[in-house]
């Protein structure tokens, strides 16, 4: 969120920012909605295509960990009474 701003309201334009292992996500975008618990929710507006290209990358490695996961349990031997 704009950093400073206090709170935020519906329609309120902001630039996202995230930095994991070196990398840097950027993006401009607009608040749709705002949950008390959860935060705000946003729709991306404009994402210039390295960093498209890094968050699919981080998606692509989430979804393989998840796929990874779901092999391990299914594999695990069940125990039968």
């Amino acid at each position: 969120m704009p950093s400073g701003s206090g709170e935020t309201s519906v329609e309120t334009r902001v630039r996202v920012q995230i930095v994991h292992n070196g990398e840097s996500f950027e993006a401009r975008g607009r608040v749709v909605h705002i949950l008390e618990v959860d935060g705000d929710g946003i729709v991306f507006t404009k994402v210039e295509e390295q960093s498209q290209r890094i968050l699919d990358d981080w998606i692509a490695v989430l979804r393989d960990k998840k796929k990874s996961r779901q092999i391990v349990s299914t594999q695990w031997p069940r125990q039968t009474n």
